[in-house]
């Protein structure tokens, strides 16, 4: 007869649950900032307790699958980089705007002169 209680049972259930987190992760990907759902409701979609949860989020963190940050939650690290700018990006569009935003910026303080060239702001 098969042990149904004990650390072999425990063990199984965790992995299954962190292969099906893994699954998850890689058909659905996480939201945009790369959050995963709650430990809750983790265990609500996958009907087991919250320290099962607990552990295979764990185990999914050991293989550098996930991050968890404490009292925020467990992120996907491939999501995060995805939807962060790159250095090169960002400077280009800082490129493109910073003059318009420099220049409105010294208009809304008037020390810009009709001519374009600017006054220092204490006359």
């Amino acid at each position: 007869m098969e042990k149904l209680v004990g650390p072999d049972a425990s063990d199984n259930r965790v992995d299954l649950i962190a292969r099906r987190l893994l699954d998850q992760l890689r058909s659905m990907g996480a939201s945009e900032t790369g959050r995963l759902p709650s430990e809750r409701r983790l265990a609500e979609l996958h009907h087991c307790s919250r320290n099962t949860i607990r552990e295979a989020l764990a185990r999914l963190r050991d293989r550098g699958v996930i991050e968890v940050r404490p009292r925020s939650g467990a992120y996907d690290p491939a999501a995060q980089s995805r939807s962060a700018p790159r250095l090169p990006e960002a400077l280009a569009a800082l490129d493109l705007v910073g003059p318009e935003v420099a220049r409105l910026v010294a208009m809304s303080f008037g020390t810009t002169m009709s001519n374009g060239s600017k006054k220092s702001p204490r006359g």
